[in-house]
């Protein structure tokens, strides 16, 4: 393992007892902010507990618990929290070794973790209060010709520049940035957004590609065949698993 990823390793061997995971990640039953730091937990053969929970048990007492009021949040073997997504992510891509030791490309890493981390909320945005034929073509209109777009175009952009043509956004490896692009646009066109679908993507062939690098490595196709992953609850249906589960594909 490189240095950041022998140090991030160091910070787990304060487990309680050895059979006791050292890590928890805390978050809704579905994938949300907390898949990518799953499936690079994952990836990394790390052991750690999968806490899910509804919307009522968040409001009714977990939400208490977490560090800012707010989730996913990561809780440490000696109980301190990393209550932030972001910060989250990137301390366990560093555990993983997804993280680039080189400074230029860890920025361009960030660079791309950061910039799609933003369409989630600006679909969930489109349409908000209209009835749902008009918000699902308020989203539609923001995918193929709005912000989301523009998003996504500056994506596969970054892809195509920084990348190696054969599935990796940046460099030659896989990263943070292609675990986190295979997140957020999974989610955002697997069905979860009204009005939204998969075959949307084929509009963006770099990010495609990038998609099909991850969900073929061979942890993360355990995760969702075998895994928490194919325990998605809550808002999922079966329909909507159906289309996430293709989307990967």
């Amino acid at each position: 393992p490189n240095s950041s990823t022998s140090i991030a390793m160091a910070a787990l061997s304060n487990t309680p007892t050895s059979s006791s995971p050292s890590l928890k990640l805390s978050y809704f039953s579905l994938a949300g902010k907390a898949e990518a730091t799953r499936l690079m937990l994952n990836i990394a053969g790390i052991d750690y507990e999968d806490e899910r929970f509804g919307f009522q048990e968040w409001r009714g007492g977990v939400k208490a618990t977490a560090k800012w009021g707010t989730c996913p949040f990561l809780t440490l073997a000696d109980g301190k929290q990393i209550g932030q997504s972001k910060a989250m992510g990137r301390y366990v891509a560093k555990m993983a070794g997804l993280y680039p030791e080189d400074a230029l490309q860890a920025a361009f890493v960030d660079d791309i973790v950061d910039g799609i981390d933003e369409i989630g909320p600006m679909v969930n945005g489109a349409g908000k209060g209209l009835e749902q034929a008009e918000k699902e073509a308020a989203r539609v209109e923001e995918v193929t010709k709005g912000k989301v777009k523009v998003m996504l175009d500056t994506v596969e952009a970054s892809i195509k520049s920084l990348g190696d043509g054969a599935g990796h956004s940046v460099g030659t490896t896989l990263t943070f940035a292609d675990i986190v692009i295979f997140a957020n646009t999974v989610n955002t066109f697997c069905g979860f957004f009204d009005g939204l679908s998969v075959d949307m993507l084929q509009d963006w062939p770099a990010i495609q590609s990038v998609n099909k690098t991850v969900s073929n490595h061979p942890a993360v196709r355990k995760y969702y065949d075998e895994g928490n992953g194919a325990k998605l609850g809550g808002m999922w249906t079966k329909e909507i698993r159906a289309q996430f589960l293709s989307a990967r594909d």
